[in-house]
């Protein structure tokens, strides 16, 4: 799940666009993924789940970036799912 979860996030997933390919966040788009800091959810992996699903909107982004739900992309909920492993386990 953690791999499939990689190679989501550096592909059809769309997340090293805000979150950078090291997960570690560019400026004034993603947060960074690898640090203890959440700044929208408790870090646990149903809130990082929940957070894929329905995004940030840009009011309530630390950047005034929005992030859209599933990241912009067509993920499925396994894929999400996925993703969101791979996400808890950079942490």
């Amino acid at each position: 799940m953690v791999a499939e979860g990689d190679t989501l996030f550096h592909g059809t997933g769309l997340c090293l666009t805000c979150h950078g390919a090291d997960a570690k966040g560019l400026p004034g788009l993603g947060a960074n993924l690898t640090d203890s800091v959440w700044l929208h959810s408790d870090g646990s992996y149903d809130a990082i789940i929940h957070q894929i699903e329905t995004g940030v909107p840009a009011n309530v982004s630390t950047s005034g970036t929005a992030m859209p739900a599933r990241g912009g992309s067509s993920l499925t909920d396994d894929q999400v799912k996925a993703g969101a492993a791979y996400v808890w386990g950079r942490r």
